[in-house]
């Protein structure tokens, strides 16, 4: 009977000692900080991306705005779960370590705090907004059919006056459209 309430009384005593070390541990333990990647955003215009369109055997210049790709850099800072191998230890004897390990995890999860360190560019250009006409841009018409190189603006809605070049004949002609403003060709053929 002596030896019964003893060995009751140590195990009382071990779990009072050792039941919650890895949480104890992870609590008195030092914060991590580290570096990560967060999200991606659109940052600031940069520019236009232009298409030329046939519409009804009219060409139409859009232009679509471009804007750079940022990333988020955010700064983790945690406490690392610590004390496994006293929870461990728990598992065999007492069957709590489990617990322990989890409450553990919990409170290194709960001591997570992210913040944004600073925003940097990623070195591409998204699309970031809607398309529309572009007016007034300039282009070089090449008709080598004609033997015409043209520079022509255009007008309010973006479209390509080509009629005085067109006059007369129903030959299909081959149209190269360069714009300047970003060096981009289109090639289409036209009904004259």
């Amino acid at each position: 009977m002596l030896k019964r309430v003893l060995l009751l009384k140590m195990f009382a005593v071990s779990v009072l000692f050792f039941y919650g070390c890895a949480s104890i541990i992870t609590i008195a333990g030092p914060v991590e900080t580290k570096k990560e990647d967060g999200s991606l955003f659109v940052g600031r215009q940069e520019g236009f991306t232009y298409n030329v369109e046939k519409h009804e055997g009219r060409f139409v210049v859009y232009k679509l705005p471009l804007c750079k790709e940022m990333k988020e850099v955010v700064m983790l800072t945690r406490k690392k779960p610590r004390g496994v191998f006293f929870g461990i230890l728990e598992i065999p004897l007492f069957g709590l370590g489990v617990a322990d390990m989890v409450t553990a995890g919990l409170i290194s999860k709960n001591s997570e705090v992210r913040t944004i360190y600073e925003s940097k560019e990623t070195g591409k250009n998204v699309p970031c907004g809607t398309k529309i006409p572009a007016p007034g841009e300039k282009l070089v018409v090449d008709i080598p059919e004609l033997k015409i190189s043209k520079t022509v603006v255009t007008d309010d809605n973006g479209i390509i006056n080509l009629e005085e070049y067109l006059k007369g004949g129903n030959e299909d002609l081959m149209v190269k459209l360069c714009l300047q403003a970003d060096k981009s060709c289109y090639w289409d053929f036209v009904h004259e």
